[in-house]
């Protein structure tokens, strides 16, 4: 049975706090998976990662580029003006080392995307993978560096699954680990997959 005792405000028990994960955080932690969880449920799983050191703000400007050129290829070019409703879901930026030596002190972003079902895409799931796949390969090795030479995303850059039936909260399980983390901040680490991008 687990217990939590409470102490008085000391330096000691602080510092036991944050060994042990902050409560305070470990709640908010929870709250942000449950509401993932509410804005399901999801039928694939995309990992979009770069192939250079980027900042957050270049990494959201690739990922709102990949996501539009991605609904012309699945939607067609002309979908706003038919009339056809946006693929939807959500994103979720990470911090990782992608470099033994990296110059930030959280490594590179990449990003971690829960995607709806659309009727658009094939009801068969492999097909629908397949399909879905494509398009964010075809998109991501249309994206270079601010340089505009080197190619961001390289060919193992983007990964999907599937979700099965159900499995939603196990992706949203995975995708919030990262909000357990001291200055975490949902606006600056949550984003909507819609019309626009992000």
């Amino acid at each position: 049975m687990l217990t939590i005792n409470h102490y008085k405000h000391d330096e000691q028990h602080d510092d036991e706090a944050n060994w042990l994960g902050h409560l305070p955080t470990w709640f908010d932690y929870i709250k942000v998976r449950k509401l993932f969880e509410s804005y399901g449920p999801y039928r694939f799983h995309l990992t979009l990662s770069f192939n250079y050191e980027i900042s957050d703000v270049d990494g959201q400007e690739a990922l709102a580029k990949l996501w539009r050129r991605l609904m012309k290829v699945i939607l067609g070019r002309r979908w706003i003006r038919n009339g056809i409703k946006p693929l939807t879901g959500i994103a979720v930026l990470e911090k990782a080392q992608i470099f033994a030596q990296s110059t930030r002190e959280f490594g590179s972003c990449h990003f971690h995307l829960l995607i709806h079902s659309h009727p658009h895409l094939p009801e068969d799931d492999l097909l629908a993978a397949m399909t879905l796949l494509h398009a964010a390969i075809d998109a991501g090795k249309q994206l270079t560096h601010k340089n505009r030479r080197w190619q961001l995303v390289g060919k193992h850059g983007i990964d999907l699954e599937i979700i099965p039936p159900g499995q939603s909260p196990s992706f949203c399980k995975y995708i919030a680990k990262e909000a357990i983390q001291h200055g975490w901040k949902w606006d600056e680490r949550v984003f909507y997959l819609g019309k626009g991008g992000i």
